[in-house]
């Protein structure tokens, strides 16, 4: 229990050897282990060097796109430990852009660091990889993840106004361009969902949206709008993102259950109908 708090490269050697066991017995629960280890590391080796809020959205949007590329790479081969992988990058591209909305959060700017380096190294490296072997559009996935870490990372460096008295256009655009950000990728989830039938990620993404919308409301909306026009922004917010989020469901639904009829024509020839 010891071993976080005297040298965090200690618990990576610990999710190398769960994971050198797991792919080698081809077992769950060590894999499990190595998960939870490796993604303990992902966050503590470089928070280690560096502890400011810049820090952890990029290295939760890079382990959305480490995620997504292991995934890939996992569909075909190993489907169970793919599962887990394309879950873990649902999560960390939901907090991501969860903590990038909170204004102001990266006004110191990024301090960059060796293991803020080796994070992004390899998850560019799973990216090229998963781009090599991937079959179709499957490497849409960690191109989305992709496109989560810059979105993430602009919203965080973009510092809007904390006078609560002085509130301008840029902390509307902000908190509005954040609503819009998540909600695409919320619909973007369930898509991805419902694509490749995991559950976990639709439950995911309905979760992530009814927290992030709420804490919007309240926490951001809050001190730029008060009174009861609060309630009318928040209801608003709920009614709009609700309904885009069912829409967008119902017509993913719709367009995969919807097959043509390609009944064979068995008349024979020369045989009148």
């Amino acid at each position: 229990m010891q071993v976080p708090a005297y040298e965090p490269r200690l618990v990576g050697l610990w999710s190398v050897g769960a994971f050198i066991h797991a792919y080698l017995a081809r077992a769950t629960m060590p894999f499990l282990v190595g998960v939870v280890t490796g993604v303990t590391w992902w966050f503590a080796q470089p928070l280690w060097d560096a502890q400011d809020g810049m820090t952890v959205v990029v290295l939760l949007g890079a382990g959305a796109v480490l995620a997504a590329a292991l995934a890939v790479l996992h569909d075909g081969w190993i489907d169970r430990f793919a599962w887990t992988w394309r879950t873990v990058a649902g999560g960390m591209a939901l907090t991501s852009l969860f903590v990038a909305a909170i204004p102001d959060l990266g006004n110191e700017g990024l301090t960059w660091s060796a293991g803020l380096v080796l994070a992004l190294a390899i998850a560019a490296a799973a990216t090229v990889a998963a781009a090599l072997v991937s079959r179709g559009a499957r490497i849409l996935e960690p191109l989305g993840a992709i496109a989560v870490l810059v979105t993430a990372t602009s919203l965080s460096l973009w510092t809007t106004g904390t006078d609560t008295t002085a509130v301008d256009g840029a902390d509307w655009a902000h908190a509005a361009i954040s609503v819009v950000a998540y909600v695409v990728l919320a619909v973007a989830l369930v898509a991805l969902g419902t694509l490749r039938d995991h559950q976990a990620l639709t439950w995911m993404a309905m979760a992530g949206l009814v927290v992030f919308t709420t804490f919007q409301s309240f926490a951001v909306f809050a001190p730029i709008v008060t009174g009861a026009w609060l309630f009318v922004v928040l209801g608003t917010v709920f009614l709009g993102t609700g309904f885009l989020f069912d829409r967008a469901r119902r017509e993913l639904v719709h367009a995969l259950d919807t097959t043509p009829d390609v009944t064979p024509d068995v008349t024979p020839k020369g045989t009148d109908r």
